[in-house]
Protein backbone atom coordinates (compact mmCIF):
# COMPACT_ATOMS: atom_id res chain seq x y z
CA UNK A 1 0.00 0.00 0.00
CA UNK A 2 1.05 3.39 -0.97
CA UNK A 3 1.75 5.84 1.76
CA UNK A 4 0.08 9.30 0.93
CA UNK A 5 1.95 12.14 1.43
CA UNK A 6 0.89 14.79 4.18
CA UNK A 7 -1.47 17.46 2.76
CA UNK A 8 -0.61 19.40 5.74
CA UNK A 9 1.41 23.24 5.09
CA UNK A 10 3.60 24.51 7.79
CA UNK A 11 4.24 28.14 7.67
CA UNK A 12 5.42 30.89 9.68
CA UNK A 13 3.16 33.46 11.20
CA UNK A 14 4.50 37.30 10.95
CA UNK A 15 4.60 39.00 14.60
CA UNK A 16 1.08 40.96 13.48
CA UNK A 17 -0.45 37.50 12.93
CA UNK A 18 0.70 35.56 16.24
CA UNK A 19 -0.64 38.97 18.01
CA UNK A 20 -3.86 38.53 16.15
CA UNK A 21 -3.82 34.89 16.76
CA UNK A 22 -3.47 35.30 20.64
CA UNK A 23 -6.17 38.76 20.98
CA UNK A 24 -8.72 35.65 19.49
CA UNK A 25 -7.73 33.16 21.84
CA UNK A 26 -8.07 35.59 24.52
CA UNK A 27 -11.62 36.82 23.31
CA UNK A 28 -12.63 33.05 23.00
CA UNK A 29 -11.53 31.94 26.26
CA UNK A 30 -13.12 35.32 28.24
CA UNK A 31 -17.06 34.45 26.07
CA UNK A 32 -16.58 30.64 26.96
CA UNK A 33 -18.25 30.86 30.69
CA UNK A 34 -20.53 32.80 29.82
CA UNK A 35 -21.74 30.60 26.84
CA UNK A 36 -21.15 27.54 28.94
CA UNK A 37 -23.87 28.87 31.21
CA UNK A 38 -26.02 29.87 28.34
CA UNK A 39 -26.11 26.22 27.47
CA UNK A 40 -26.75 25.29 30.54
CA UNK A 41 -29.83 28.08 30.80
CA UNK A 42 -30.93 26.60 27.70
CA UNK A 43 -30.96 22.96 28.59
CA UNK A 44 -32.51 23.53 31.79
CA UNK A 45 -35.45 25.48 30.11
CA UNK A 46 -36.10 22.97 27.66
CA UNK A 47 -36.13 20.13 30.18
CA UNK A 48 -38.89 22.01 32.11
CA UNK A 49 -42.38 19.95 32.77
CA UNK A 50 -44.89 22.16 31.07
CA UNK A 51 -46.13 23.50 27.66
CA UNK A 52 -43.10 25.95 27.56
CA UNK A 53 -40.94 23.33 27.63
CA UNK A 54 -42.65 21.12 25.20
CA UNK A 55 -42.85 24.19 23.16
CA UNK A 56 -38.59 24.47 23.40
CA UNK A 57 -38.13 21.07 22.89
CA UNK A 58 -40.19 21.42 20.01
CA UNK A 59 -38.22 24.20 18.40
CA UNK A 60 -34.91 22.48 19.30
CA UNK A 61 -35.57 19.64 17.49
CA UNK A 62 -36.80 21.03 14.33
CA UNK A 63 -35.04 21.57 11.20
CA UNK A 64 -36.00 25.06 10.69
CA UNK A 65 -33.15 27.67 11.46
CA UNK A 66 -33.85 29.92 14.46
CA UNK A 67 -33.36 32.87 12.55
CA UNK A 68 -35.92 31.47 10.14
CA UNK A 69 -38.40 30.73 12.44
CA UNK A 70 -38.27 34.19 14.42
CA UNK A 71 -39.36 35.83 11.18
CA UNK A 72 -42.03 32.90 10.44
CA UNK A 73 -43.13 33.38 14.04
CA UNK A 74 -43.09 37.15 13.21
CA UNK A 75 -41.15 37.84 16.19
CA UNK A 76 -37.27 38.67 16.45
CA UNK A 77 -34.25 36.40 17.73
CA UNK A 78 -33.88 38.23 20.91
CA UNK A 79 -37.47 37.44 21.84
CA UNK A 80 -36.81 33.92 20.51
CA UNK A 81 -33.96 33.46 22.22
CA UNK A 82 -35.06 34.68 25.19
CA UNK A 83 -37.96 32.50 25.90
CA UNK A 84 -35.70 29.81 24.77
CA UNK A 85 -32.79 30.29 27.44
CA UNK A 86 -36.94 30.54 29.87
CA UNK A 87 -35.64 34.83 30.72
CA UNK A 88 -38.90 35.59 29.27
CA UNK A 89 -42.41 34.44 28.38
CA UNK A 90 -44.07 34.44 24.75
CA UNK A 91 -47.35 36.31 23.83
CA UNK A 92 -50.05 33.81 23.27
CA UNK A 93 -49.85 34.92 19.61
CA UNK A 94 -46.57 33.76 19.14
CA UNK A 95 -47.38 30.91 20.67
CA UNK A 96 -49.68 30.16 18.62
CA UNK A 97 -47.72 30.97 15.64
CA UNK A 98 -44.73 28.71 16.63
CA UNK A 99 -47.17 25.80 16.98
CA UNK A 100 -48.92 26.13 13.52
CA UNK A 101 -45.42 26.60 11.86
CA UNK A 102 -44.15 23.53 13.67
CA UNK A 103 -47.10 21.54 13.40
CA UNK A 104 -48.09 21.04 17.22
CA UNK A 105 -50.96 20.61 18.74
CA UNK A 106 -51.73 21.39 22.77
CA UNK A 107 -53.72 18.64 23.85
CA UNK A 108 -55.07 17.63 27.66
CA UNK A 109 -53.40 15.27 29.31
CA UNK A 110 -55.82 13.24 31.36
CA UNK A 111 -53.93 9.79 31.75
CA UNK A 112 -55.07 8.02 28.23
CA UNK A 113 -53.01 9.73 25.78
CA UNK A 114 -51.11 7.43 23.29
CA UNK A 115 -48.95 8.66 20.84
CA UNK A 116 -46.18 7.11 19.39
CA UNK A 117 -44.12 10.41 20.44
CA UNK A 118 -46.19 11.31 23.44
CA UNK A 119 -44.09 10.28 26.34
CA UNK A 120 -46.06 10.49 29.76
CA UNK A 121 -45.86 14.03 30.99
CA UNK A 122 -46.97 14.92 34.40
CA UNK A 123 -48.45 17.88 33.54
CA UNK A 124 -52.28 18.92 32.37
CA UNK A 125 -51.27 19.79 28.87
CA UNK A 126 -48.76 17.90 26.30
CA UNK A 127 -48.05 19.33 22.85
CA UNK A 128 -47.33 16.43 20.53
CA UNK A 129 -46.58 16.99 16.67
CA UNK A 130 -49.41 16.03 14.33
CA UNK A 131 -49.05 13.33 12.24
CA UNK A 132 -51.55 12.63 9.60
CA UNK A 133 -51.26 8.58 10.03
CA UNK A 134 -51.01 8.63 13.90
CA UNK A 135 -54.21 9.78 16.23
CA UNK A 136 -54.15 11.02 19.88
CA UNK A 137 -56.74 8.86 21.41
CA UNK A 138 -59.31 11.01 23.54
Amino acid sequence: MKKSASRRRHAQLTREQLAQLQKDRNLIADELPALTAKRERLRRAAEESSPSGELRRAIHTSDILLHDLAGRADTNMKTLDAFLVGEQTLTSDVIDRLAAILKLTLVRYNGSLTHQDATEWPGAFRAAKNRGDKKLKK
